[in-house]
């Protein structure tokens, strides 16, 4: 009896609950952070039969730690494995870890087990940002992001992120790649030199739309830096404030398997920046004539209307119908008196602030969920949906993401993602 109840008190301790799903590289960095911290963690594929290779990897703990991981997790950047290397002119201590590094793209931080690209480049008047993976999605994203630059005046700036073997334990390096039989400093040159031939092919075949009219003459520059893409991209807009990001996305059913699925869901949950997600199917140039089909999932509050301005400002000639749908919906909660009050209210200030636009209310629950959606885009397809989208702690995130995040693993729709 006592060895039934000993065992089960065994099991109930060792019970694993996951805390985080990230690219293999950002699992592998948060595993050794909790564990540096002395929370022990586990590395486990997401999907049955998937190896520890591929995209998405569980960060899994046990259940008595949730507390102290997220302490962690919430305030990651004051742990000493996430800490900053001294400022210029401080030279490290006997002891201390911290080495500095150079590449071509710019400051390479190291502290410990991390490293960390630091980017030095300063706002210059309007740009849109455009991460490349040189894949015709991404060119499909690049196309867009020309036209819109054109239309104000804005230059453009291509992206584009590898990550060398020193940088990550699980990087391997494959027969195919031809960098088997050299060390790890000679493979980070070479694959330095690989990444900017291939982003200067890019560049070349950009030029070449250009010369031929397919693309509007638009000022563009080409950056390339060794770094995790998520990384590399959010620390480039911290940096620079880009007035919009423009991301090619692959197809829905193939989103879950694919980095850039899941480095541009990470771009949606932390940028603060404006952000265009442009699906590999959507069809260039973008008609001029006919209205288009939008769905606004408004919050109602304030932040709808700092929205609806940012809308107005990339898109102020656009034929657009927008369609306002309550995205606020808890389960359980139903269309109330109140939710009609504030959506008339709402479709009132839009008919007199934007006379160029029409507008018209759908008198749904919410768009909380996925089959919310669905179900929506059955009763009004959307060619494009406008999301505001909150922050959130590292907690909220976790149990539930935000609605722009659920949608571009569920849905093959433009979307425009505006940070509130």
């Amino acid at each position: 009896m006592n060895s039934n109840a000993d065992q089960k008190s065994g099991q109930e301790q060792v019970r694993k609950v996951t805390v985080a799903l990230h690219t293999r590289d950002h699992a592998d960095r948060l595993r050794r952070l909790l564990e540096h911290e002395g929370v022990s963690a586990d590395l486990v594929a997401a999907r049955l039969g998937q190896k520890l290779t591929e995209h998405p990897i569980e960060v899994r703990i046990s259940e008595d730690d949730i507390p102290a991981a997220l302490r962690i997790i919430e305030n990651i950047e004051i742990f000493p494995l996430y800490a900053e290397t001294p400022e210029d002119g401080d030279k490290p201590q006997q002891g201390d870890s911290t080495v500095t590094e150079r590449n071509s793209g710019g400051m390479v931080k190291r502290v410990g087990l991390r490293r960390k690209v630091v980017i030095n480049r300063k706002p210059t008047g309007k740009t849109i940002l455009v991460p490349v993976d040189f894949s015709d999605y991404s060119f499909t994203a690049t196309r867009l992001a020309f036209d819109m630059a054109s239309a104000h005046g804005a230059s453009i700036v291509l992206l584009y992120a590898y990550v060398t073997p020193s940088r990550a334990e699980s990087f391997s390096i494959t027969p195919d790649s031809g960098l088997l039989d050299i060390g790890d400093e000679e493979a980070a040159v070479e694959l330095g030199r690989l990444a900017n031939k291939r982003m200067d092919e890019f560049a070349d075949r950009v030029k070449d739309y250009i010369k031929t009219g397919v693309i509007p003459a638009v000022k563009f520059v080409t950056e390339v830096f060794d770094g995790l893409a998520e990384e590399v991209i959010l620390e480039y807009a911290r940096s620079t404030s880009p007035m919009l990001i423009v991301m090619g996305t692959r197809g829905a059913d193939k989103k879950e398997s694919d980095m850039v699925g899941s480095v541009t869901a990470e771009v949606l949950d932390s940028c603060r920046s404006v952000a265009f997600t442009v699906p590999e199917s959507m069809r260039l140039p973008i008609p001029t004539t006919g209205m288009r089909q939008v769905a606004f999932f408004a919050n109602l509050d304030r932040d709808d209307f700092s929205v609806l301005e940012k809308v107005h400002e990339l898109f102020p000639s656009s034929p657009f119908a927008i369609n306002l749908v309550y995205a606020g919906r808890k389960k359980g909660r139903s269309w109330g008196e109140e939710n009609e009050q504030q959506m008339e209210m709402l479709l009132d200030y839009c008919k007199v602030h934007y006379p160029g636009y029409q507008f018209e209310l759908t008198r749904v629950a919410g768009v909380s969920d996925i089959e919310d959606f669905e179900r929506l885009q059955q009763e009004r397809p959307a060619e494009m949906i406008i999301i505001p989208n909150k922050r959130k702690n590292a907690l909220a995130r976790l149990f539930n993401p935000g609605i722009a995040h659920r949608l571009l693993f569920h849905c093959d729709i433009p979307m425009l993602v505006v940070p509130v």
